[in-house]
């Protein structure tokens, strides 16, 4: 795929909207409180929304895609038993109630008034190894995404050296994360990232009406019957023969 003025518009645009929206949103960062916590001002549809964008990044989509291409509807099925234990404990508050009773900014900081300053310390040299680990891979993957849907050169000239063009992507997402970051603190992810998923939401309706007025649905229905016993993409009682995916996915994650 090659893109046109009009998939460009298609990226920039909302783009150009989040960053103006970023750029408003610094100067109501006044206290640490607002840096580290967003003044705990945040509403429950701010928080969720903002919360289902920053859980949802490329990774997921292709983690998700993956999960669907081998395992079809079945998976769905299997999850719903985790969705209900989720929700509630959701509406119980277990551990979240009490966190936000004792009014800490940080995971850190509850670590440290707990139990110790050690502990923090460890805890966090924990989180960063992770963190390391973490966007050392998923950028990567999203960078690469990039690459060969965009129809990009797979390797770019700079400054007279050639360079991979996803080591450049990853390069601007993670330096675009920690302007947003260093910028506003968490008031201003918050925005941004309630914005995105609204206007995520808007493609994601887009993308499934154009999926439904490409192919109807007896086709869908007949190539994800068309599987032997025991792998079946329907039956969630009939694919316990799946090599990744099934009940065992759920119930033993270990």
């Amino acid at each position: 795929m090659h893109m046109r003025f009009l998939d460009w518009l298609v990226v920039l645009v909302p783009l150009a909207v989040v960053v103006l929206i970023a750029l408003r949103t610094r100067r109501h960062t006044q206290s640490v409180a607002d840096f580290m916590a967003a003044g705990r001002v945040a509403r429950r549809y701010l928080l969720c929304t903002a919360q289902g964008e920053a859980s949802y990044g490329l990774i997921s989509a292709v983690a998700a895609f993956e999960l669907l291409y081998v395992a079809g509807f079945t998976i769905a099925w299997w999850q719903k038993l985790s969705f209900i234990t989720a929700l509630l404990l959701a509406l119980s508050g277990y551990v979240t109630y009490r966190y936000r009773q004792t009014r800490v900014l940080t995971l850190a900081q509850f670590f440290e008034i707990r139990y110790s300053k050690s502990f923090r310390i460890f805890a966090g040299g924990i989180a960063f190894l992770s963190g390391v680990l973490n966007y050392g891979i998923f950028p990567a993957v999203g960078a690469r995404f990039f690459v060969y849907f965009c129809g990009l050169p797979p390797l770019l000239t700079v400054a007279g050296c050639t360079v991979p063009t996803f080591a450049l992507l990853m390069a601007l997402f993670l330096g675009a994360a920690l302007l947003l970051t260093i910028g506003g603190g968490q008031l201003t992810i918050m925005v941004t990232d309630c914005v995105e998923g609204l206007i995520s939401g808007l493609f994601y309706l887009v993308v499934i009406f154009a999926l439904l007025a490409l192919f109807r649905w007896d086709q869908i229905a007949s190539a994800l019957a068309a599987q032997p016993p025991g792998h079946s993409l329907l039956n969630p009682f009939d694919s316990l023969q799946l090599k990744d995916f099934n009940i065992w996915y759920h119930c033993c994650p270990v």
